[in-house]
């Protein structure tokens, strides 16, 4: 007679474990995504040049991502406008190109008398390009994040409000729609970070924000209001 076999027994992290990843863990993945977002900017420009744009179309999108960043106030929770968190972003890339020799590098090939040295030049001055534009982009989305936090305030004290109302009416609860709502709240999020990051052209930081703000309220709206009604 076969034994059954018995379940496997789950084994639960500690508490250590989880502020280790809730922390460390989440701050290398955040590092992970960042240096992913770099290094596909930089591909993406460059094929770019390749086959689309002129050499200095980098240069034109990072001079109109810093006139966009006058159209913002000092953001509410940081107390810090975005242009002054860019320019010190800015220049942390700037010690990062002078440390690593990559400026140098960029600028002795640019003046050289071979053109295949120029071309290399080019690309590598794109390359610095999309580095500050990474820097620039980097702080409009740190100080979106404040705009992510009151939206989801509100939207959940909203949701929860709906959803006494619900319970006191007795009204129905469905929780294949909390379950499709609850998956939405990061990826609305983290999606308009990729995106933003990455993407190749220029483009107004709202155009890409206020959308995902409003996914995110609306998916944690959902979720609080069709939370079941009794714990």
């Amino acid at each position: 007679m076969a034994q059954r076999k018995q379940p496997r027994e789950v084994k639960r992290r500690g508490v250590i474990e989880r502020l280790f990843g809730a922390t460390v863990g989440r701050a290398w993945s955040m590092s992970m995504w960042a240096l992913y977002a770099v290094i596909g900017s930089i591909l993406i420009e460059w094929v770019g040049i390749v086959f689309w744009w002129d050499l200095d179309h980098s240069q034109l999108v990072l001079n109109k991502e810093i006139e966009y960043l006058s159209d913002f106030n000092k953001n509410f929770f940081l107390n810090i406008y975005p242009g002054d968190l860019a320019a010190q972003l800015a220049s942390y890339t700037r010690d990062f190109m002078t440390w690593s020799g990559i400026g140098g590098l960029a600028y002795s090939a640019a003046n050289s008398s071979s053109s295949v040295m120029n071309v290399i030049g080019s690309l590598l001055q794109s390359m610095i390009n999309v580095f500050f534009i990474f820097s620039v982009r980097l702080a409009m989305c740190i100080s979106s994040i404040s705009g992510f936090i009151l939206v989801s305030l509100l939207a959940g004290m909203d949701g929860l409000t709906e959803r006494e109302i619900r319970k006191s009416c007795g009204g129905k609860e469905s929780a294949t729609i909390y379950h499709h709502a609850k998956r939405w709240v990061g990826p609305s999020m983290i999606l308009a970070f990729v995106l933003y990051l990455t993407i190749p052209i220029s483009i107004h930081p709202t155009v890409i924000f206020l959308p995902a703000m409003f996914i995110t309220g609306l998916a944690i709206f959902i979720t609080a209001s069709t939370f079941k009604k009794f714990l």
